[in-house]
């Protein structure tokens, strides 16, 4: 959705504002075209949480980024290497605020799953891995 992408740009220029707007914006469509627990609704949440992470509302991001978990935990499963990808995402937010209680358990199960799933040494367990050290 072109709303999306030029709202992932504009993150990218700093023009949290607009990127926020047109985030918010795409979520509905998705969810009206394709359904409230489809790929793209989970995709579009993450997105429009990344800018409020980056906006400082770590409330409603963290609450997109749940919502984002459970989507794609219904369409993959517990165990999915994408569903790991999902618990990986608020970690740099999450440890930079020093909230790394919760961070860490996120951190151990997407390790857990890259483990079973992508194996030991793949470089997402390895990346994850990086991450619990830091």
């Amino acid at each position: 959705m072109l709303q999306s992408n030029l709202g992932s740009l504009l993150q990218g220029a700093g023009r949290l504002g607009e990127a926020e707007r047109l985030q918010r914006a795409a979520l509905p469509i998705f969810e009206e075209k394709l359904g409230p627990d489809s790929k793209q609704v989970s995709t579009a949440c993450t997105s429009l949480a990344d800018v409020l992470w980056a906006k400082g509302d770590k409330v409603s991001a963290a609450n997109l980024f749940r919502r984002a978990l459970s989507i794609d935990e219904s369409i993959h499963g517990t165990e999915h290497p994408e569903v790991a990808g999902r618990l990986d995402q608020p970690r740099d937010g999450l440890k930079e605020n020093g909230v790394t209680t919760e961070a860490e358990p996120l951190l151990r199960r997407a390790l857990a799953i890259f483990v079973k799933t992508t194996g030991p040494n793949s470089p997402e367990a390895n990346y994850v891995r990086e991450s619990l050290q830091r």
